[in-house]
C-alpha cells in the first residue's frame, strides 16, 4: 500500500489507527482500529455517513472500543 497515493484524510485515518493500536498495546492493526479512526476523524465522512444510515456514531465508537479491548496485547 502506498500512503502517498491516498487522500490526506485517508492517510490521517491510517496514521491514527496505527497510533490507537500502538497505545493499546495491540501487536496488529485490525479493521476495527481503522473504522474507529474514520468515525472520530474531524471533518471526515465516517460519522455523517453513519448518522445518515440512522445509527449513532458515538455508540458505534463505544462498541468498537469494547471490541478492541478484547484484542491481544503486548507489553
Amino acid at each position: 500500500m502506498r500512503m502517498d497515493r491516498m487522500t490526506t484524510k485517508a492517510q490521517e485515518a491510517v496514521r491514527d489507527a496505527v497510533d490507537v493500536a500502538s497505545r493499546r498495546g495491540n501487536p496488529e492493526l485490525y479493521p476495527e482500529h481503522l473504522v474507529r479512526s474514520i468515525l472520530v476523524q474531524d471533518g471526515g465522512l465516517g460519522g455523517p455517513v453513519v448518522q445518515k444510515a440512522g445509527a449513532n456514531p458515538d455508540d458505534l465508537v463505544r462498541a468498537l472500543d469494547a471490541r478492541i479491548d478484547t484484542f491481544p496485547r503486548v507489553s
